[in-house]
């Protein structure tokens, strides 16, 4: 049995009672686990009873993404406004959450995106054959399968300057 310590908020670490937890993902005074396929939360009054199968949780400031077994993903608010549309996704390997997008990779290594930001979309629904990605605030970066990393996003401190020079 594996006993969770937490530090942080007194609200976000009621987990004691937590076992077999099979993930465990956090955000600003909350803490999510994944527990025989449902999601468990502390910190937060998030409604996450309707989802089953949970497989992977990508956690954002306003909303959480839940993708489940059969691929599908589903969106929960934190804050009680709206969440992105991702009910038409299937077949879906890998989840992110930015600021102000979502970002899903198909099993064949597309990637469809929800957002408001046009360039961002036309940019990523370009990127082929991808593997892994990884998304925080204005960031998004992402590995293929023959190992070529793509980056979109914030470059005020050039990260992504470092990024393209090692495609």
């Amino acid at each position: 049995m594996v006993k969770f310590f937490c530090a942080g908020s007194e609200l976000a670490c009621q987990v004691s009672d937590w076992t077999d937890v099979e993930s465990i993902y956090v955000a600003d005074d909350v803490t999510f686990a994944i527990v025989n396929g449902q999601v468990k939360v502390s910190g937060n009054s998030a409604n996450f009873s309707s989802i089953s199968d949970a497989k992977k949780l990508a956690v954002g400031e306003s909303q959480v993404l839940v993708l489940k077994k059969d691929g599908s993903v589903s969106a929960v608010s934190l804050k009680g406004n709206s969440t992105s549309d991702v009910s038409s996704w299937a077949k879906i390997a890998s989840i992110a959450v930015g600021k102000n997008y979502v970002v899903g990779v198909h099993e064949d290594g597309t990637v469809s995106v929800v957002s408001d930001d046009k360039d961002l979309k036309e940019t990523v629904e370009a990127w082929t054959d991808v593997k892994y990605i990884a998304a925080y605030d204005d960031t998004l970066v992402a590995f293929n399968r023959s190992g070529k990393m793509y980056g979109y996003g914030d470059n005020s401190v050039t990260s992504m300057t470092i990024i393209q020079d090692r495609c």
